[in-house]
């Protein structure tokens, strides 16, 4: 079912109708509560006050960064009106293993592209109102619609590479060799080409890319003056086990403040582990020093946000927001 064909105030209405036929009854929505960017309000089966927030993205694929920074905002908008529930609703396909990385609680709620062709089943009248021509079709799975639709061949052959490449110390020059190309291709400019350095550790001949930050783009100019820094140390990790403290600390120590270098890019294959998020934390409260993980997730995230047309940024910077927004005395 393709909803980028409706527009914006259509699948808006869309979603209303889904929601009543769902036993959801709607709830005028308050000056305040547009403000903070809620398009629908509403009493859930169970009267409880929900905000309804509904996302038709273009691409095929899951924007992620911009979902990230969405859920964000969501919760935010969720204390600031004191509701019980929040509803996200949108038009891609969104994997369990984001969903389970979220680790988002029971008053969060999801209706992605599954979910929503499930509803439209389940009640024909509403399908057949904005879908005329589609017949009934048989449920779907999430894992058959994830399908990844990259039209930059660059794009296509990074992400190929990144993964059919083994974990694992007899690749670890393969993966800091496609992990700098990919954050070539992402983020140059303003980025600029980066300066390989070579050091020895655990006995293998490991490489750091240092990049010098350019000017003229918001990510990347806030992101010099919040961290006081001119460069971005990237370092990479090709084991199969999450990064830990030590992973952390190892990038630590190649920042120096008096260098303007104090942003390090740890590029890994696994998400960190809690260890590695601790250890993040002491380096920017002790040290102001400031770590960007980016696992293979991240790193597919790149890829099509660039391949898109979108900016690759975003995905760091919904990092840094729930970083930032976690961060305590």
């Amino acid at each position: 079912m393709d909803f980028s064909l409706l527009s914006p105030r259509k699948f808006e209405q869309l979603c209303q109708q889904l929601l009543e036929a769902e036993g959801f009854s709607l709830v005028q929505v308050s000056d305040r509560s547009r403000d903070v960017g809620v398009d629908l309000t509403v009493l859930s089966p169970k009267h409880q006050k929900w905000i309804v927030q509904a996302k038709r993205w273009h691409r095929s694929t899951l924007p992620t960064g911009r979902f990230r920074l969405t859920m964000s905002e969501l919760h935010d908008a969720k204390s600031f009106l004191n509701v019980d529930g929040v509803l996200l609703i949108v038009t891609n396909v969104v994997p369990q293993s984001l969903l389970d990385s979220l680790q988002l609680d029971s008053t969060f709620h999801l209706w992605d592209k599954t979910v929503l062709e499930n509803h439209l089943n389940k009640h024909p009248n509403v399908k057949s109102a904005f879908f005329p021509s589609t017949t009934k079709s048989a449920t779907t799975t999430r894992d058959q619609l994830l399908t990844v639709e990259n039209v930059d061949a660059r794009a296509k052959d990074l992400r190929q590479r990144l993964e059919s490449l083994p974990h694992g110390e007899s690749h670890w020059r393969d993966f800091e060799e496609v992990c700098v190309e990919i954050l070539n291709y992402a983020f140059i400019p303003p980025l600029r080409a980066p300066k390989i350095q070579s050091r020895s550790e655990d006995g293998l001949d490991r490489r750091d890319a240092i990049y010098s930050i350019g000017y003229g783009h918001p990510f990347w100019d806030g992101l010099r003056n919040e961290a006081r820094t001119r460069f971005a140390v990237a370092e990479f990790k090709n084991g199969s086990h999450a990064p830990g403290q030590k992973d952390v600390e190892s990038i630590q120590q190649y920042l120096y403040k008096e260098a303007m270098r104090t942003v390090g890019i740890l590029c890994s294959r696994q998400q960190p582990s809690e260890s590695a998020l601790r250890a993040r934390r002491r380096a920017w409260v002790e040290f102001g020093k400031l770590i960007l993980f980016v696992s293979d997730n991240e790193i597919k995230e790149i890829l099509d946000s660039r391949d898109a047309g979108e900016d690759p940024t975003e995905t760091l910077d919904a990092q840094l927001i729930e970083f930032f927004a976690l961060l305590c005395p």
